[in-house]
C-alpha cells in the first residue's frame, strides 16, 4: 500500500499518534499480567530450642505453611516424598548434629516401619501446611545455632512452581563450651609447668561482668575443676583468669603446679548455675566433661660438662670442674638450691663413688631442665685408684617423677688417678755411682704431665730440697741435668767426686700437684703426693726421738719434770755434751717447732740453762735431757711439732749433721670438768679460786671467733637505699641471721654459708639503721655484732690478726699484760672461761 504524504506536518502528526498508542500499550499488557499470576511464599513456624529436642516425647513440631501454592494431599505424601523432603532440608554447618536430627527424621518415615525401626512420629499434610514432627534427640550438642535451610522440592506441590528457599533455626541449649591448649588432654609435665590454656565460651548467654576480677566469683568459677585440695589452692591463688569477647568467654591460663599430679580433671558445669556467675541461668546446660592429665613416667637424665672430660682425681682435689644435668620428661623444681640443701643429707643430690665416698658441689638452675652442679674441691679425695661416679636425684627435688625410686645414673662419669712410676739406673745409688755420675732416674705419669716449663727448683721439690740436704746430691742438680717431654721426666746425674762415702742416706721422691700441668694451684694433702717413694744410698748414720720422748703434754712442760731422749744409729755422743755449754746449745739450737717459735724458745733457754744432758753409760748412742721442775711461762694454743737436726759438732768423729725421723708432739692444754665464766669468778674471788685449785692448774679459754669480717655496702637507687652485707665466718659456723633494725621495724634473713662466707641483700634502707648479725657455731656458742649503715662501702675486721683462741694458762694472762689488754680488745670477759688444764 502506498501512503502519499501531503507535507512535512501532516507527517510528524502521523508519528506522533503512533508512539503514544505503543507507550499506553506497555503500560496496560503488563499489569494486566501481573494481577493474574501470585507469587508462592514459605512460612515456618514456630521457633525450636534444643533444649526442647533433648527433653521432649518426640511432640516437638514445625510446620511448612504455603501461600500462593498448594501441597500434595496427605495421601500422596508417598515416603519417597517424605525422603525428598527432608533431603532438602541443608546445613552448612554442624553437619554432625543435623545428621543426628535428620537420622532420626528418617526413622519416622513409613518405609522404615516395614523393616522393623521404631517411629514416635512422622511427616504429614494439614490444610496448607507440611507438619514435620521431630522426635527426641538426646544426644544433641550444638556449638551454636543451628540454621536450617528449606528449599522445597516441586515434586512435593499440586502445580509446579518455584517457592523461595527460606531458613529456620534451632537455638542452641545455654551452655559453656571447653576448648584451649589443655582440652582434651595435657601432659602431666605440660600440666606442672604451666601456661597452657583453658576457655570458657558461653552459648545464648553471658558472664557476670566482674566474675574475673571480684575473688569470691573467680574461685567460684575455678571450684567448677574438681581438683585435690593442694592444687586446687594453688590454681585459685594463681591461674590467669581473663574475660574477653563481649563478657562471652573466659580464658584461663594455668599457672605452675608445685605438687605432682597425673589423672582425670572432672569439669562440672552444673556448678555455674548462680546468678553470681551467669547473667542468665534459664535453661543452662548442666553436664560434666573430662580433661585427662597424662602421666609421665620414663624420665632420665644426661650429663656433661667439664666433668665428663677424662678428669683426673686432682681435678676433684683442685674443684671447679661442672656437671650439667639435663632432665628428659621432667622438670626441676623451681628453688632446687634453697631444697636442697634442706633435705636431709641421705636425700640431697649425691655423686658418689663406689667407695660411697660423696663429692661437694654448688647447684645453679639453669632453665626447667637444666642444672650445673659446680664441683667443690675435696683435699680429701682418695687419689690412688680409679674411681665411677653416681648421680642419684631425688624425686623431692623433680616436679613430674613420682614413686620411691630415685632417679639414678651410675658410671656418670669417670674419675681417673694420677699415678707415676720411676724406672732408670738410678733408683739404687752407693757413694761410687754418685761421684762417678751418669745414672738416670726416669719418671712417667699416667693421667697427666709435667709442666712444659718445669724450672730446676721444680725438679728439687721432687727431692724435697731444702735447707737440711747435704746429703742429696740431686739438690744440686742444674737444668742442663732434666728434659721434659709431656708426661715423662729424664733426669741425669752428673758427677759428685767429692761425695762423701760415708753419708750415704735414703733419698726421698715426693711428686705432688706443684710440677704438673694444670694443677700447680691444687691443695696438697699432708704427705699425700701422687708418688712416694726413695733411692737407697747405702748405709749412713740416723737418729731419732725415744718412743717416751713422741708425745708430750704442755702442763707437763710448764710445770713437771720432763726428759727428752734422742738415740742415734751408727754414730755416738760426743760425752764432753754433758758438761760443754757450747755443745748443749748446739744441740737444742738444733730444734725447730713448726710453730709457736717464741713459746718454743723458753724451753730452749730452759734447757741450755738448767737442763742435765746425760749421755748413757751403757750405751753412748743414747742421750737424755732432763729439766727438773718445768718451765711456768710455757703457754701453747695449739698443738706443737718440734723436729730436730742434731748437729755435727756435738757427735764423735761424724761430720754430717743427722736430721731426725721422727718429731716431738706436745698437745696443748684443755680445760677439763666444769668450767665457769671467767666474770664469776673474778666476781666471785680469783685470790680464793687460786687457793683451792693452784696457779700452775688453772687455764683461761678464749674461743674462736666465729664471725670474722663484715663488710657493707650502701647503694642509693633513686628514692631508695639498698644494703648488701657480705661476711666472712670460721669453719664451725651453723647459723646465720640477719636483721636489719630501723626505728621500730625490724626485718630478719637468714643466711646460707657458702666456703664460709654469706651474703645478704636489704632493700627500702633508711638512714640511721643499724645490721645486726647473729651467728652460732655447730657447738651452740652464740655472737652478736651490731653495725650501722652508712651510703658507701666499709669493712670491719673482727678477728686480730694473729688469733688468740686456745687455752692460756692463768699464769700467762696474770703476768703478761699485753696479753690480756690483747684478748679483752676482741672479747668480754664472758666470753672467757677458766677452769682446770689436763
Amino acid at each position: 500500500m502506498r501512503i502519499k504524504i501531503r507535507s512535512e506536518k501532516a507527517l510528524y502528526s502521523i508519528v506522533v499518534r503512533l508512539m503514544a498508542f505503543v507507550l499506553l500499550f506497555s503500560i496496560i499488557v503488563p499489569s494486566i499480567a501481573v494481577a493474574d499470576v501470585a507469587i508462592p511464599e514459605l512460612t515456618i513456624t514456630p521457633e525450636i530450642k534444643e533444649v526442647d529436642l533433648k527433653s521432649s516425647s518426640g511432640n516437638t513440631a514445625i510446620e511448612l505453611t504455603l501461600t500462593g501454592a498448594e501441597w500434595v494431599a496427605d495421601e500422596d505424601l508417598t515416603p519417597e516424598k517424605k525422603f525428598l523432603l527432608i533431603d532438602s532440608l541443608k546445613v552448612t554447618e554442624q553437619n554432625d548434629q543435623w545428621g543426628l536430627i535428620k537420622k532420626e527424621l528418617m526413622k519416622n518415615i513409613d518405609g522404615y516401619i516395614a523393616r522393623g525401626e521404631d517411629t514416635t512420629s512422622d511427616i504429614g499434610v494439614k490444610n496448607s501446611k507440611v507438619i514435620i514432627t521431630i522426635p527426641t534427640v538426646e544426644k544433641l550438642s550444638l556449638t551454636q545455632d543451628l540454621i536450617i535451610s528449606v528449599n522445597v522440592p516441586y515434586q512435593l506441590l499440586l502445580d509446579t512452581v518455584n517457592v523461595p528457599n527460606r531458613t529456620f533455626t534451632i537455638q542452641a541449649q545455654p551452655k559453656v563450651l571447653l576448648s584451649g591448649t589443655a582440652i582434651p588432654e595435657i601432659s602431666q609435665t605440660d600440666f606442672n609447668k604451666g601456661g597452657k590454656t583453658i576457655v570458657l565460651t558461653l552459648l545464648n548467654t553471658t558472664w557476670i561482668s566482674n566474675i574475673a576480677s571480684n575473688t569470691v566469683k573467680r574461685n567460684k568459677l575455678l571450684s567448677a575443676f574438681e581438683l585435690d585440695d593442694a592444687i586446687e589452692n594453688e590454681v585459685k591463688a594463681r591461674a590467669d583468669v581473663q574475660l574477653t569477647n563481649n563478657e562471652t568467654t573466659i580464658l584461663i591460663t594455668l599457672p605452675a603446679i608445685s605438687n605432682k599430679f597425673s589423672g582425670e580433671i572432672v569439669f562440672d558445669s552444673s556448678k555455674l548455675v548462680d546468678p553470681k556467675l551467669l547473667k542468665d541461668i534459664t535453661e543452662f546446660e548442666k553436664k560434666t566433661e573430662l580433661i585427662k592429665v597424662t602421666p609421665v613416667t620414663d624420665q632420665t637424665f644426661v650429663v656433661s660438662g667439664t666433668s665428663t672430660n677424662k678428669i683426673n682425681t686432682l681435678d676433684i682435689i683442685k674443684g671447679g670442674k661442672t656437671v650439667i644435668i639435663t632432665l628428659k620428661n621432667d622438670i626441676w623444681k623451681q628453688d632446687i638450691v634453697s631444697e636442697n640443701i634442706l633435705l636431709s643429707s641421705e636425700r640431697k643430690i649425691k655423686l658418689t663413688t663406689a667407695g660411697d665416698k660423696e663429692i661437694g658441689y654448688s647447684i645453679q638452675r639453669v632453665n626447667d631442665t637444666t642444672a650445673i652442679l659446680t664441683l667443690e674441691p675435696e683435699v680429701q679425695f682418695p687419689t690412688e685408684t680409679n674411681e665411677n661416679v653416681k648421680i642419684t636425684i631425688p624425686n623431692e627435688l623433680l616436679s613430674i617423677r613420682t614413686g620411691e625410686k630415685d632417679l639414678i645414673k651410675e658410671n656418670a662419669f669417670s674419675i681417673n688417678a694420677v699415678t707415676a712410676t720411676m724406672t732408670g739406673t738410678g733408683t739404687s745409688l752407693d757413694s761410687i755411682d754418685i761421684k762417678k755420675g751418669g745414672k738416670t732416674l726416669i719418671f712417667t705419669l699416667d693421667h697427666a704431665e709435667f709442666k712444659a716449663d718445669l724450672k730446676i727448683d721444680d725438679v728439687k721439690r721432687i727431692f724435697t730440697c731444702g735447707d737440711s740436704t747435704l746429703h742429696n746430691p740431686f739438690c744440686d742438680i742444674s737444668s742442663e741435668n732434666f728434659t721434659v717431654a709431656k708426661n715423662k721426666l729424664s733426669i741425669k746425674l752428673p758427677a759428685f767426686p767429692l761425695y762423701p762415702s760415708s753419708a750415704a742416706p735414703d733419698i726421698n721422691i715426693a711428686i705432688n700437684s706443684k710440677v704438673l700441668s694444670g694443677y700447680e694451684e691444687a691443695e696438697d694433702k699432708t704427705g699425700d703426693f701422687i708418688f712416694n717413694s726413695s733411692i737407697k744410698m747405702g748405709e749412713t748414720a740416723s737418729a731419732k726421738f725415744s718412743d717416751e720422748s713422741l708425745s708430750l703434754k704442755a702442763n707437763d712442760l710448764q710445770s713437771k719434770t720432763f726428759a727428752i731422749v734422742i738415740e742415734l744409729e751408727n754414730t755416738k755422743w760426743d760425752k764432753t755434751i754433758q758438761t760443754n755449754s757450747s755443745k748443749r746449745s748446739a744441740l737444742v739450737r738444733g730444734f725447730s717447732p713448726d710453730n709457736q717459735t717464741k713459746e718454743w724458745g723458753r724451753i730452749s733457754s730452759a734447757l741450755i740453762k738448767e737442763g742435765d744432758f746425760k749421755v748413757s753409760e751403757s750405751d753412748d748412742k743414747i742421750l737424755t735431757i732432763t729439766l727438773n721442775g718445768g718451765v711456768p711461762d710455757y703457754s701453747i694454743l695449739q698443738k706443737q711439732i718440734v723436729n730436730l737436726s742434731v748437729s755435727k759438732s756435738v757427735l764423735e768423729n761424724y761430720k754430717y749433721d743427722i736430721k731426725l725421723k721422727n718429731s716431738i708432739t706436745i698437745s696443748a692444754p684443755s680445760l677439763e670438768g666444769t668450767t665457769e665464766q671467767f666474770s664469776k669468778i673474778l666476781g666471785d674471788g680469783l685470790a680464793i679460786y687460786i687457793e683451792k685449785n693452784g696457779l700452775n692448774t688453772i687455764g683461761v679459754k678464749v674461743p674462736e671467733k666465729i664471725l670474722q669480717t663484715v663488710s657493707t655496702y650502701v647503694t642509693e637507687f633513686k628514692d631508695q637505699s639498698i644494703a648488701t652485707i657480705e661476711a666472712t665466718t670460721s669453719n664451725s659456723t651453723d647459723i646465720v641471721t640477719a636483721t636489719l633494725l630501723t626505728g621500730d621495724v625490724s626485718v630478719t634473713k637468714p643466711a646460707t654459708i657458702i666456703n664460709n662466707r654469706f651474703t645478704v641483700v636489704f632493700d627500702n634502707v633508711q638512714k640511721d639503721s643499724t645490721i645486726r648479725i647473729d651467728v652460732k657455731s655447730s657447738s651452740g656458742r652464740t655472737e652478736t655484732v651490731f653495725k650501722k649503715l652508712a651510703k658507701g662501702n666499709k669493712k670491719y675486721v673482727e678477728v686480730p690478726k694473729t688469733p688468740l683462741d686456745g687455752v692460756y694458762s692463768l699464769h700467762s694472762v696474770l703476768t703478761e699484760k699485753s696479753l690480756l689488754t690483747n684478748i679483752l680488745k676482741y672479747y668480754t670477759l664472758e666470753d672467757l672461761k677458766i677452769g682446770k688444764t689436763q
